[in-house]
């Protein structure tokens, strides 16, 4: 069963069979999308102000973001280094006190 709507962009009535029709066509559909605001944003590596849409983006470029992972992973690297070399010497000093206790 066809039925009549007036579209919520334009105002213009259209039938169609679906019930829950806002728009009379994509363009109208396309309007009433809100509008993203652009942001100003600082990127880390460069210090150069750039603008986006998107609210996840860190770096103004593709070759600002790659200099951005390496240096979080060499980041991570460094600390799995520490955390190793900690558990190696905490290793060691438990060695060297049972070594003592067995002693005396």
């Amino acid at each position: 069963m066809l039925g009549f709507h007036r579209c919520v962009v334009c105002g213009k009535e259209f039938t169609t069979a679906a019930r829950n029709v806002k728009y009379c066509s994509e363009v109208c559909r396309r309007l009433d999308k809100p509008i993203k605001s652009v942001k100003k944003k600082i990127c880390p590596i460069c210090n150069k102000e750039f603008e986006t849409t998107a609210k996840n983006v860190k770096y103004c470029s593709k070759e600002c973001r790659l200099i951005g992972k390496r240096r979080v992973r060499e980041l991570y690297d460094m600390r799995l280094v520490e955390e190793r070399r900690n558990y190696h010497r905490e290793y060691k000093r438990k060695l060297r006190a049972k070594e003592k206790l067995l002693k005396n």
